[in-house]
């Protein structure tokens, strides 16, 4: 007797099986990054991000967005993840409508060139906060869920590309180096997580408190995958500042 095959489901982050280990998810970030930041894009809105006004970025929210209610969506929709964590990161970066640079009163009257280049990477590490999250979300999730993340996913993707394009061309090398620590950071923190200690006994309390939430083991593997999404954002966007520089050299 033959055993019905289940069709393989293709989404938006690529092959999703039933269930996803790490290095699925990898995979499907690595294929989300791909798909919203390649270079082909980046490049191709090379003209829109330089007309874009860099005071508008840094000061105004990201453009508002209706908030994703789960109860809309089938539980299914979500793949391989603790449903309290979707949820709980899902609804914190919806709700991070901080501006990324507050700091400007009366920006009409100041010039480009008087922005630092520390006021301009405060404003892309926030934006650079949400996308990263979107993609891990996106990479747990399919359907109409993950169609409906993408959307906000998109929109706060071209604030980060635009933000990112003036940091370059304001401040070229220097820029790149303001963020080689962060970079650095990410790798070494991914190498740690990757190789944990031997995890201290569970109490009694533990035990308890596992049952109604996340395990340990889930929070940590959640934590190496926020982890590699933050780091495949930066590296593509590090490439792009490369690319350009060789394209268009300083004189």
């Amino acid at each position: 007797m033959l055993t019905a095959m289940v069709p393989e489901v293709v989404d938006l982050a690529g092959c999703c099986p039933t269930r996803l280990h790490y290095l699925h998810i990898r995979t499907r970030v690595t294929t989300l990054v791909d798909r919203y930041l390649s270079l082909s894009h980046l490049n191709d809105r090379h003209d829109a991000f330089s007309q874009t006004n860099l005071f508008n970025l840094l000061e105004i929210p990201p453009l508002v967005h209706p908030a994703i209610d789960l109860q809309a969506f089938s539980l299914q929709q979500q793949v391989s993840v603790n449903s309290q964590i979707f949820q709980t990161l899902l609804t914190g970066v919806g709700e991070s409508t901080t501006p990324g640079l507050p700091c400007f009163a009366s920006p009409i009257d100041l010039p480009v060139t008087e922005i630092a280049v520390q006021d301009l990477t405060q404003g892309i590490h926030q934006a650079w906060s949400r996308v990263s999250v979107y993609v891990w979300l996106m990479a747990h999730s399919t359907g109409d869920l993950q169609a409906a993340i993408a959307h906000p996913l998109q929109i706060h993707l071209n604030q980060l590309a635009a933000l990112w394009y003036w940091g370059g061309t304001l401040f070229g090398e220097a820029f790149l180096q303001s963020f080689q620590a962060s970079t650095e950071e990410l790798t070494m923190l991914l190498q740690m997580q990757a190789t944990p200690s031997q995890p201290e006994p569970l109490t009694e309390l533990d035990a308890h408190q596992q049952s109604i939430g996340p395990s340990s083991i889930e929070t940590l593997t959640y934590g190496i995958e926020l982890t590699f999404a933050f780091l495949r954002v930066i590296l593509r966007l590090r490439e792009w500042q490369r690319q350009r520089t060789h394209v268009n050299p300083t004189p």
